[in-house]
């Protein structure tokens, strides 16, 4: 029954990033649960949305512009009277859908009627990091939770339209409009629910406290004061009510300090409940306690709470660990740096391959921006993850890059998974041309799987940027049964395979040649292969598949016989 129902998606949008835009509005394209519409009131912002959607060619897709901006609350009330079907499902322009969110939170609330106001989890993510966040309470709502703040995550909402027009829509607040709402509708008499499951990515400003005038903490006392009064909560509300205004009289560096504060609080309760795992956080830090052996035992321990076998390893992802300690040639190194495998890789399969590099630097500083084209990619030689994307320089904040970039630059990639090849590459900056495929919407990299110099399978990534999925095929293209947790399959998506594919497949047989294990990542971009990097051990050997018997059948597939033992 809740297949066939139709619903409608809100989004009011103003000066939103426009690389922002694009991912959250694709994430909604690409939700399992089909039938729908997006709305999206255009409140005059610097993005003309009649434009910027035309390149989806979705019939599903209205946009509204406004004659002049008239500010969330009143677009979002605009949206209320257009939308055509008795859901409303609310989406910030920033965020992201995980793939099953309608699916899911269609399916309660049809089996749930009594919750006219329904949220749910989300992953709280910025340009660096992402994290998993758990909401302060799940299941009903009582008056009592809004006394600290809304208990709901307003862009993982489900309403039923016709009760919030009925509690008066969204109350015209410049801030707040979110908390006011939901207490208007409890003061209505309507019910909340919130769903364990988490929706979303909420895309976070960690400064956000920083940023709030005296005027928004105002705003949000007059939004308590009113509301609370309304719903009567208990007498000692009036402690809550003034709240904001109290807050607003901390210094900005007082709020920061208590923020840190609290961050290392969390950290300090987890430690004390997971002592071993401190050994972790160190080793993430470059700080080694424990030598490689013992330290892959504990980390196997806590993230499979089984024990490693490394006297008879079985499966891959033990197998992987075992091929950490002993197997140690002094080339894996060069194959991991990331300017220094080009030539290894020029010199295999020849210099047609490689990505144009446009410089290597020792430092952020040494970078001239004014001499880079509008488009390329700034990533760390030494590690994974020190990557930056720019797509515009114009919009680069450089601020933010060099942050994140030295922040790489000091770390040790060897010791959070004792992966050998990394320890001694040197760390640098290499900048290289933005590569851009016409074909597919996105850059797809196709990984394959190569063991002793055979290809046995490949995987292609798909939805980066929203819900990171992945399907895993053989060298016939034949849909394999099986995948990753990180990033599921979808059986039912039929992917383009690469035009070049034996060609590629040829390639990563010549890099991966006389090596037990090997994963060659490589790109096809406008019908021309390109080399992406060289993996030796996936999710540093910690990956968990499913089914879970997947591990032990990919295990059989690397022969250790020919490795000398080389343990540390």
């Amino acid at each position: 029954m809740f297949e066939e129902k139709y619903v409608s998606v809100l989004m009011a949008e103003y000066n939103t990033n426009p690389e922002y835009l694009d991912e959250s509005i694709e994430s909604i394209l690409n939700q399992t649960h089909k039938n729908f519409e997006l709305i999206i009131i255009d409140d005059c912002g610097s993005n003309d949305m009649k434009k910027f959607v035309k390149k989806y060619n979705d019939k599903r897709i209205k946009v509204i512009k406004n004659e002049k901006n008239i500010g969330l609350a009143n677009s979002l009330n605009k949206g209320l009277k257009i939308a055509k079907y008795d859901y409303i499902i609310r989406m910030d322009t920033d965020d992201i859908c995980l793939k099953d969110r309608f699916e899911k939170q269609i399916k309660f609330a049809i089996e749930n009627p009594q919750y006219s106001i329904i949220g749910g989890n989300h992953i709280l993510f910025d340009d660096e990091r992402e994290y998993k966040n758990e909401l302060r309470v799940c299941g009903e709502i009582k008056k009592e939770h809004f006394l600290f703040n809304t208990p709901f995550s307003h862009p993982t909402l489900i309403l039923k339209k016709d009760d919030l027009i009925a509690s008066g829509g969204y109350p015209n607040y410049r801030r707040g409009q979110d908390y006011a709402m939901e207490m208007q509708m409890y003061v209505n008499g309507f019910k909340g629910y919130i769903m364990e499951e988490e929706l979303i990515k909420y895309r976070q400003d960690t400064n956000a406290y920083t940023k709030k005038n005296y005027r928004s903490r105002v705003i949000e006392y007059e939004i308590r004061k009113t509301f609370f009064k309304k719903l009567k909560l208990p007498w000692y509300r009036f402690i809550y009510i003034i709240k904001p205004l109290l807050v607003g009289l901390i210094p900005k560096k007082n709020l920061k300090k208590y923020h840190e504060n609290k961050k290392n609080m969390n950290k300090l309760v987890f430690f004390l409940k997971h002592p071993l795992s401190f050994i972790i956080f160190l080793n993430n830090r470059n700080i080694k306690i424990l030598r490689d052996k013992n330290y892959l035992k504990l980390f196997y321990k806590l993230k499979f709470n089984k024990e490693l076998n490394l006297e008879d390893p079985k499966t891959f992802n033990e197998k992987l660990q075992w091929l950490k300690l002993n197997d140690r040639k002094y080339v894996y190194t060069t194959m991991v740096d990331k300017y220094e495998v080009k030539k290894y890789v020029s010199h295999v399969i020849g210099e047609d391959y490689i990505i144009p590099t446009i410089g290597v630097y020792d430092k952020f500083d040494d970078i001239d921006f004014k001499e880079l084209p509008n488009k390329f990619i700034i990533k760390c030689t030494h590690d994974s993850g020190g990557l930056v994307i720019v797509k515009d320089k114009n919009k680069l904040d450089i601020k933010k890059a060099k942050k994140k970039i030295n922040k790489h630059l000091k770390r040790n990639y060897y010791y959070s998974g004792r992966e050998w090849p990394y320890k001694n590459v040197k760390p640098r900056i290499i900048i290289e041309e933005y590569m851009e495929d016409n074909v597919n919407k996105e850059l797809r990299d196709y990984k394959f799987f190569c063991f002793n110099g055979k290809m046995k399978f490949f995987k292609i990534d798909f939805n980066r940027s929203t819900y990171h999925q992945a399907n895993y095929y053989d060298k016939n293209k034949n849909l394999l049964k099986f995948g990753e947790e990180v990033c599921p399959p979808d059986c039912n998506k039929i992917l383009e395979m690469p035009v070049n594919l034996n060609r590629m497949i040829k390639l990563a047989e010549m890099l991966s040649k006389n090596i037990p294990f090997l994963r060659v990542d490589l790109y096809e971009v406008n019908g021309k292969i390109y080399f992406g990097e060289l993996t030796f051990y996936p999710a540093s050997g910690f990956g968990k598949f499913k089914p879970e018997d997947c591990d032990r059948k990919l295990g059989d597939l690397i022969d250790l016989s020919q490795v000398k033992r080389n343990e540390k």
